[in-house]
């Protein structure tokens, strides 16, 4: 896997009709890369595409939901197209589950396999904890487990409390 790389599932929310998009990736960030360029091929998912074609770009987030290991992706990705119900046209654009069937029934469990990763920001944690940026800052010279995305740093609320609570380790 290339540096940088982040495999897992990702959702793109329509912030004009409040519908999601979920996808899975070995690399997510390149994947995003590809669905804007399909928008300017106009080769993209046709109800995404028709947002795009009247609100533009600006009309879409991008999130990554969980990083996985690639045996799990389409796994998780058909957790997650259930979990927003998101081949349901009022609520997302998936044409397919996870493994291409257009088939009204999933075939996933409705239960995760484990608990997503969550990620909260540097200001959750100083909401959640009552502590300052620089106490934060400090925690993270001392070990604090955290994730980069790029520029953009994240922290998993479970990792920190566990650290927190081991003494920090």
């Amino acid at each position: 896997m290339g540096k940088g790389q982040i495999t897992g599932i990702y959702k793109i929310a329509d912030t004009i009709n409040n519908k999601v998009y979920i996808g899975g990736a070995l690399d997510i960030k390149n994947r995003w890369g590809i669905h804007k360029i399909a928008f300017e091929k106009r080769t993209n998912n046709k109800g995404l595409q028709a947002v795009y074609d009247e609100h533009g770009i600006e009309a879409f987030s991008f999130e990554i939901i969980e990083e996985c290991k690639s045996r799990e992706l389409r796994k998780r990705e058909g957790f997650y197209i259930n979990h927003y119900d998101s081949r349901n046209p009022s609520n997302g654009y998936n044409i397919a589950n996870a493994t291409g069937k257009h088939s009204l029934n999933y075939g996933f469990d409705p239960e995760p396999i484990s608990t997503p990763k969550q990620y909260i920001t540097l200001t959750e944690i100083m909401s959640l904890y009552k502590c300052s940026k620089s106490t934060v800052y400090n925690w993270i010279d001392e070990g604090l487990p955290l994730h980069k995305f790029g520029r953009m740093t994240r922290f998993i609320e479970s990792e920190v409390e566990k650290w927190l609570k081991e003494g920090k380790k």
